[in-house]
């Protein structure tokens, strides 16, 4: 059984909004297995660092090694 997931990445513009410094990003919604989701809000509430960062992370991880491999 899985939960879903949603990442929320917002695209934001300069403009006067308290988001000036906000990267492009655009909302996407993956399929996470329970047991990885649960160890991922135990580490949630161990650190501070919210699930969806932690997914941030970790595709930021895999597409940089990607990038190192060349194959992208």
């Amino acid at each position: 059984m899985s939960s879903r997931v949603w990442i929320r990445l917002v695209v934001m513009k300069q403009t006067k909004s308290r988001f000036l410094k906000t990267k492009k990003r655009e909302k996407y919604a993956v399929w996470i297995d329970n047991e990885d989701l649960d160890r991922l809000r135990k580490y949630q509430e161990r650190v501070g660092v919210p699930v969806s960062e932690s997914i941030r992370r970790a595709v930021k991880m895999y597409v940089d090694a990607l990038k190192n491999r060349k194959a992208v």
